[in-house]
């Protein structure tokens, strides 16, 4: 029973997610003001806060699970960090080797949804760090991670693959301007995969949200910094 409670909520958070985040524009072009004349930032925070709504909608499906797992985390997140702080590394190293052998040997600058991210930053610091260091990487564990976890928790292997896989290819998914740019998907899916062990081995969702979010808080400072100087 518990077994098939939690495959029906793993397809109903990745079926939501797909589709508001498909019919996105469908849906706001329904409110009754147009939004196309706001300003970047304005836009900024309606993008963030239909998000944000998509957060709040996943962690409705997900609460139990959620809260038992955020309790045992603060009761001893040393223990955990110890632990898994080491894949925070591993995951540095991934990206970080991988993008500069794309660099290299294609010749491709950065990517398209990495570029994106820095213009938001830019443009909008204190809002970009409330989506970047806290609202994606909450969402994007509970969709890739605890609603595929759910789905196919006896299936390890195809769970960290298939995890790292579509996780990757949502960053390309309507920014990739070429199919060479297809190649980041390694420096997005590996990361992914990473997290999705976390996850498998840990069975806590927090610990690969914290990993995501110290990934995130970590690249958003240096990216900041370098903006400011």
């Amino acid at each position: 029973m518990n077994k098939v409670k939690d495959t029906i909520q793993g397809i109903s958070v990745i079926a939501l997610y797909f589709l508001t985040t498909t019919f996105a524009g469908l849906i706001l072009n329904l409110l009754p003001f147009d939004y196309s004349t706001w300003s970047e930032i304005a836009k900024n925070i309606l993008t963030i806060g239909y998000e944000f709504i998509q957060l709040l909608l996943f962690l409705l499906i997900l609460h139990k699970k959620v809260i038992k797992d955020t309790k045992e985390w603060f009761s001893k997140p040393l223990k955990y960090l110890g632990e898994y702080i080491k894949y925070y590394g591993l995951m540095l190293m991934v990206m970080y080797i991988s993008n500069a052998l794309i660099m290299k040997i294609v010749g491709l600058e950065i990517a398209a949804n990495e570029q994106s991210i820095r213009d938001l930053i830019k443009s909008s610091p204190f809002i970009s760090c409330a989506f970047v260091c806290f609202i994606a990487p909450v969402l994007e564990e509970l969709v890739f991670r605890l609603s595929f976890y759910k789905i196919l928790k006896k299936y390890p292997i195809v769970f960290i693959a298939l995890s790292g896989l579509i996780f990757g290819s949502m960053h390309l998914i309507g920014s990739a301007q070429s199919l060479v740019e297809w190649i980041y998907i390694i420096p997005y899916g590996a990361p992914g995969c990473i997290l999705a062990y976390t996850l498998y081995k840990s069975d806590n969702i927090c610990v690969p949200i914290s990993l995501h979010m110290i990934n995130n808080t970590f690249s958003f400072i240096i990216q900041l910094v370098s903006i400011i100087l």
